[in-house]
């Protein structure tokens, strides 16, 4: 029989390496509290917890165990009651355990104890579990998707808060990775999106990055004749940054653009904001999107400070267009960021830039799956 004695700091940590060492048929035969080693040991406290594994056939363990027990019982001499007695009792118990009778007793007495302890981390766990929940809702995730997070982190984490924002990340980036694996850019790339959502200002620094930090050649196009203001806008804009800017007003004119822009790297192309409870309007923009023929990226421009049912909405809404990217703006005008999850859990879809302030070129960031999963998550404890 192997009999072996472990120090650890609790059980979880010593049925892990009970199971390395000895396998799951080991048995733990007693546990008790005792202070460390050395000088410091006095203030710290250790759980030795000791266990058995019959080295012959395990599954026959527990059969073993009784025969050795009953067979010194049937050999012992009849003493008179008193020390003697004791002393043959311990006998039998070193003979079977290694351990004294007073080891075993405390096995016996402390069972009820580490019930106690296993009672006590369930809830823990659970209370953590809400605690987390109620984090992640004061994110602004919905209640289904938070809940869904939660569920696949194991138990264990839970049981050490320290790890649960890291767990939690981790498994947000997992499954955002597959969203952005192969993702290519269309040498056409329109922003669609509600009004007031800053699509203008997003392509002119989308433009100057292009442009002044990547040296590429691009044109912009615009079919936005509606907003006061918008075309001197975007051709303040466009001279700045020194690329050519061209006002569309049908579906036919849009195609005799792109062609006479073919030569260059990049075509953005701004559209009208729609109002997403106007069916009408959307026919319209899809009318000008399906004359572009060439690869083809479309962005779906969203404020990341409307509410979260009006994101979902407008994600419907704009759906006729086929767009394929997303950009979330002000992030600098939202505490909480967890609507933009929620999009991305609907439409499965990656979100290719933030904007986070009005200046251009300068306020926008590329993003992927690790800067978006830390980005939403920001705020609980990372």
């Amino acid at each position: 029989m192997k009999v072996k004695k472990y120090l650890v700091k609790d059980m979880q940590q010593a049925i892990a390496q009970i199971k390395k060492d000895m396998g799951s048929e080991a048995l733990i035969i007693s546990q008790r509290w005792v202070r460390g080693k050395g000088f410091w040991g006095f203030f710290t406290r250790r759980l030795e917890v000791t266990a058995a594994l019959e080295e012959g056939s395990r599954a026959s363990f527990s059969q073993e165990l009784q025969k050795e027990l009953a067979a010194p019982l049937q050999e012992l001499p009849k003493i008179a009651w008193g020390e003697k007695e004791i002393k043959a009792s311990n006998m039998v118990s070193e003979k079977v355990f290694g351990e004294s009778a007073k080891e075993v007793k405390e096995t016996k007495t402390s069972l009820p104890q580490a019930v106690l302890v296993k009672e006590n981390n369930a809830l823990n766990s659970g209370k953590l579990f809400k605690l987390w929940r109620q984090k992640l809702l004061n994110l602004d995730l919905s209640e289904a998707l938070a809940e869904k997070l939660l569920k696949a982190i194991s138990e264990e984490v839970f049981k050490k808060e320290e790890l649960i924002s890291t767990t939690l990340v981790n498994y947000l980036i997992s499954s955002l990775e597959p969203l952005y694996r192969e993702i290519q850019t269309g040498q056409v790339i329109s922003f669609i999106g509600p009004t007031g959502v800053g699509k203008t200002t997003t392509l002119a620094k989308l433009a100057a990055q292009l442009a002044l930090n990547h040296q590429k050649k691009v044109a912009i196009l615009t079919i936005d004749t509606y907003r006061i203001g918008a075309v001197e806008q975007l051709q303040t804009y466009a001279e700045i940054i020194g690329v050519p800017l061209q006002v569309v007003m049908s579906p036919n004119e849009l195609s005799e653009a792109l062609a006479k822009y073919m030569d260059r790297d990049y075509i953005l192309i701004d559209t009208t904001g729609r109002p997403f409870t106007k069916v009408d309007q959307i026919e319209e923009l899809k009318l000008f999107l399906t004359k572009i023929k060439e690869p083809h990226d479309t962005f779906l421009v969203l404020s990341s400070n409307t509410k979260s049912r009006d994101l979902l909405q407008a994600t419907g809404y704009f759906s006729p267009c086929g767009y394929n990217k997303l950009i979330f703006t002000k992030t600098d005008e939202t505490l909480t960021l967890g609507s933009i999850l929620n999009v991305v859990n609907k439409v499965k879809l990656p979100v290719m830039y933030i904007t986070n302030g009005q200046n251009v070129p300068d306020d926008i960031i590329p993003m992927e799956a690790g800067s978006l999963a830390r980005l939403i998550l920001r705020g609980v404890d990372l």
